[in-house]
This record gives C-alpha cells, structure tokens and sequence, in this order.
C-alpha cells in the first residue's frame, strides 16, 4: 500500500508541475490548458508504468488472490487460469462483477502494465452482450457473457473445441408481471488461438462474434 501510496504522491506532483510549467510557458488559456492535460497523462503513464515495474520487482506472489488481494478489497468469485495469465472475477456489488487480470511469470503472478487487454470481438444477440478480450503480451484469450434465463433452466454454453465454461449466477432472482422468474447469469472461459471463426453455443444456438 504505501508503494501505490507513493505513486500517488508523484502522479500528484507531476501534475503541478506540469501545470506550473503550461502556465510559464504558454499565454494562449486555451492551449495552455490543452498542453497541461497532454503532460499530466503523460507523466501519469510514465508513473504508472515505472510503478507496476517496480511493484512487480519486490513482490512474489503466488497464487492469483495474493496479487489481487494487494490491489483490491472486493470479494473474490472466480478465477480463471490461462496459459499465460489469469482472469479474476470479482464482486463490485450485488448486482454487478468485474474481471481483473494477472501475467504470469513462473511460479508468481504479476501485475500488467497500463491497458493489460485488447478486444478483439464481441457479440450483441438474444442472450445478451459477449466480448473476447486478449491479455497483452500472450495468446490467452478470455470471453466474457451475460445471459438472462427463465428461472429453473438451465445455461450451456459451448465453445470451439469444447471450450469449458464456468458459470455465476447475477443479483436476485426476478419476478416478471405475468409471475415468471428470471435470472441473470455470468458465463466466462478461457481459450488460445482466437480465430475469424470463433462461436459460441448457447442453449444450442450458434452465436458468432464481430472482430473489433
């Protein structure tokens, strides 16, 4: 904590500085403000980099809730182990959840660096919204889904060559006008090679993906 407290501090007088430096010289208001906004983000980028590098350096985590313990508080639900990297899902609230993302490096976890992942397709269709996202620096491949089902069925979801999914139910079961039940379900998977091809299978319907 008292590294990400640091990092802090520094991101915070980079900014006075940057300001302090826009308004010494540049006269124009407007482009000083531009020009102070363009410093403050590069510095904060610059920061954050050499931050995650130096946490990275004097941590050894060894098992993914160790890593996200030291950057989160929320509860863990789920993780997903990839080839080269790790997907946690966690709760934000009782009726939303987040994923988080490690690299691994041998035995240990690690943080990514800014931006840690990439989409590189999505899906919008009678189940709900599906994205694949890619862990930079690797060929792990993550999709993540929400799918709203009557209450007593069930959710199966398939992928190409079998694909395993893990499934958490969303929120409280809802009520409907006419007395039904539903329920929101999270589904999420790991897999490598993303291909053009890519689908998914849910409840026997084929759902394909556009590349972003």
């Amino acid at each position: 904590m008292f590294v990400k407290f640091m990092c802090t501090i520094i991101t915070i007088l980079l900014f006075s500085v940057s300001v302090f430096y826009a308004n010494k010289k540049i006269r124009k208001k407007g482009i000083r403000f531009v020009v102070s906004v363009m410093l403050f983000f590069i510095s904060a980028m610059v920061v954050s980099y050499g931050c995650t590098a130096f946490i990275n350096l004097i941590t050894d985590f060894k098992t993914p809730q160790s890593i996200f313990k030291f950057n989160h508080t929320e509860e863990i639900v789920d993780v997903v182990e990839g080839d080269e990297s790790c997907m946690i899902v966690f709760r934000k609230d009782k009726n939303s959840y987040g994923q988080d993302y490690y690299l691994k490096s041998g035995d240990e976890y690690k943080s990514p660096y800014i931006f840690p992942t990439k989409k590189v397709a999505s899906s919008v269709g009678k189940y709900g919204i599906c994205s694949i996202d890619n862990v930079r620096r690797t060929n792990d491949y993550y999709v993540v889904g929400g799918a709203t089902i009557e209450d007593g069925k069930n959710l199966t979801v398939t992928g190409n060559d079998n694909q395993v999914f893990q499934y958490t139910a969303v929120g409280d079961t809802l009520v409907l006008p006419n007395g039904k039940k539903q329920k929101d379900i999270l589904f999420y998977s790991t897999f490598n090679d993303f291909s053009d091809d890519y689908c998914l299978i849910i409840n026997g319907e084929k759902i394909s993906f556009n590349k972003s």
